[in-house]
């Protein structure tokens, strides 16, 4: 696609995550589908990678991109989901919406 991630990836060092009780497809999907109902621009996804790329949060310049990246955990222990940025609050502000959504999903 010609698209950097290198600052999202390098931004995982002071990410916000959570785990989640779920196969990394059923966890992708559903940040798919909370993106999108939340008016989020899904700018990449990788499901080979584990990484999707949001833009167009509501209150922030439309290009600010916020990285959502999965990890399987070992032992069937669930799915570590982590969002980076450069823009702290941004980062938070996807944070509040996401896990929120997805906590309600997955329990």
């Amino acid at each position: 696609m010609g698209t950097s991630t290198k600052d999202l990836e390098a931004g995982k060092v002071d990410s916000i995550y959570q785990v989640y009780p779920c196969a990394v497809e059923a966890c992708f999907q559903a940040v798919i589908d909370v993106a999108r109902d939340s008016k989020y621009y899904v700018f990449m996804k990788d499901e080979v990678r584990g990484l999707v790329v949001l833009m167009n949060i509501p209150g922030f310049v439309d290009t600010t991109e916020v990285g959502v990246f999965f990890t399987e955990l070992p032992k069937q222990q669930g799915v570590k989901i982590e969002l980076s940025s450069r823009s702290s609050p941004a980062k938070k502000a996807v944070a509040k919406v996401l896990f929120s959504e997805l906590s309600g999903r997955f329990k």
